[in-house]
């Protein structure tokens, strides 16, 4: 996503295409990895989290010349309507990539911190490791690495080389 972010729409799909079909090359997963990506583009690029929403939805109102309108019909939830406005209980995590992609959505944007989002995302059961690190991606890009509690970050495996890596990175 860091490698993409500044590139031309077309280039960012490509990419995604590329790097989403190594395991998961069916349309609809490359939408959601595309759709994934380009919200996280709008956080980076600044973007407070609803403000980023609204772009994302703004983005894909017409359509997207690289993904199909019927897989893209698929994420109507998340462009169509306001994912924050479903009650828990309309929220799957199963693990099915559209499912996947709302719940992280709906746990990041109802909660407030990268704690709370991640519990939400736990505590919705089913697939909940998935759910729980799509939304986390979110949450740490947003809230960074002073967000997330400090008791889950020293029992992380690997801390210290994770982040040796992310300081480099920056």
């Amino acid at each position: 996503m860091f490698y993409t972010s500044g590139k031309p729409e077309a280039e960012r799909f490509k990419a995604t295409k590329a790097v989403s079909s190594i395991t998961h090359a069916h349309t609809w997963s490359v939408a959601a990895c595309f759709l994934y990506l380009e919200y996280l583009r709008n956080l980076l690029g600044g973007m407070e989290k609803k403000a980023a929403y609204a772009a994302l939805r703004n983005d894909f109102q017409a359509g997207c010349p690289y993904i199909d309108a019927t897989a893209l019909e698929k994420f109507a939830r998340i462009l169509h309507e306001d994912i924050t406005a479903l009650p828990e209980q309309a929220i799957k995590s199963g693990g099915f990539v559209v499912h996947t992609l709302e719940a992280a959505l709906w746990c990041f944007l109802t909660t407030e911190n990268y704690r709370d989002a991640v519990l939400k995302a736990v505590n919705l059961g089913e697939d909940t490791d998935t759910t729980a690190a799509v939304t986390g991606a979110l949450a740490g890009l947003a809230y960074g690495l002073a967000g997330i509690p400090a008791p889950w970050l020293k029992t992380l495996a690997g801390y210290n080389g994770i982040l040796s890596i992310a300081t480099a990175m920056t």
